[in-house]
């Protein structure tokens, strides 16, 4: 399903490998002619010529990765800049196109869970870039990855694919029915994007022993700590990242006393009800349902709302000769059943 649809002169992880136009030249044979958003850009503007633009592209820049502050590679600053300039660069080929009326570009960062966060280190960056997106205002939801799977999913016209997205809340707040169809221009970042390490960056040789042929092969912290002293200095010390996990559970509500004549709102949940907080080892709140919660608990592993096996079958009597044979109708657009092709998800919509 894939394969043939895929773009194979496409370089998809070589660091060695630009991902902009303009940016540090490649290090490796292999890389081809073209950066990657330029390979993608010659097969995006054929796809626009003849009206087959795909109704869902995955375009995959890599460079904000780095490699540290290995002697010889682009500092730091100057692959996150080239990989900037890529992002930018994409967004302008689309916001140019016919296609821009009705497209959305959902942007966002692997490894969000290894480095320094103030908050807590399994926050990343989600952008949504749209004409259709609100801007002027903050949304404090707290959204996953699989929200912005489940919002995909939403726009596209079908339906969850698993417990996680069918749980998860939709990124609705990123959009305004009052759409903005001005193009985007490319900004070039102000960073020299040739730039290279020298033998005197920070940790340079520590960065120099990872291998960074493949992914996820490195030290992450070795990588993390001499990212952060090329960028706030070699005397600087990298605050420990906090792991404490972000907790969820039902819209928090807590009313201590049901007689205090405080109206529940719609979609609320009066925690005291259905479970108690405590707090863990760190002193972060914790929420506990009660044993006799009826709602999916996903730390149980085991969803109550899950169809009960289907009792087994009772023999039907075979009619006497002559007897009217009982029949059943098919569901149907006339009687409540799915004409959407076959299956019967919900189809949503953001």
């Amino acid at each position: 399903m894939l394969d043939p649809n895929t773009d194979h002169d496409y370089i998809g992880w070589p660091l060695a490998c630009p991902d902009s136009a303009n940016s540090f030249k490649p290090m490796a044979k292999n890389c081809g002619p073209k950066s990657r958003v330029d390979e993608w850009k010659s097969d995006f503007d054929k796809q626009v010529e003849n009206g087959t633009v795909p109704t869902v592209q995955f375009i995959r820049l890599g460079n904000d990765h780095t490699q540290a502050t290995k002697v010889g590679a682009p500092t730091p600053q100057a692959y996150v800049a080239d990989n900037d300039q890529a992002v930018g660069q994409l967004v302008e080929a689309v916001s140019n196109s016919p296609i821009w009326k009705d497209t959305a570009i959902f942007l966002t960062e692997d490894d969000a869970q290894n480095g320094p966060d103030h908050v807590d280190a399994h926050r990343t960056i989600g952008e949504v870039i749209s004409p259709y997106t609100r801007t002027g205002g903050v949304d404090s939801t707290f959204y996953s990855t699989v929200s912005m799977l489940r919002t995909m999913e939403g726009i596209l016209g079908i339906g969850p694919l698993t417990q996680f997205d069918a749980f998860s809340t939709p990124m609705s707040g990123a959009f305004t029915d009052k759409p903005n169809f001005k193009p985007y221009t490319a900004v070039r970042p102000s960073y020299d994007m040739t730039k290279v390490n020298g033998p005197d960056a920070p940790l340079a040789k520590e960065s120099g022993e990872q291998s960074t042929e493949k992914e996820d092969t490195i030290d992450e912290q070795v990588f993390n700590k001499a990212i952060w002293k090329a960028v706030k200095g070699a005397d600087s010390k990298m605050p420990e990242p906090k792991h404490s996990v972000i907790q969820s559970g039902p819209p928090a509500y807590d009313d201590a006393d049901d007689d205090e004549g405080e109206e529940v709102k719609p979609g609320d949940v009066d925690l005291d009800e259905v479970g108690s907080y405590s707090k863990d080892s760190r002193g972060f709140p914790v929420w506990t349902p009660d044993g006799d919660d009826e709602r999916f608990d996903p730390a149980k592993g085991i969803d109550p709302c899950a169809p009960k096996p289907s009792p087994k079958p009772t023999p039907t009597p075979t009619p006497k000769p002559g007897a009217p044979v009982p029949t059943t109708a098919a569901p149907s657009a006339s009687n409540g059943g799915n004409n959407g092709g076959g299956h019967a998800l919900p189809r949503t919509g953001a």
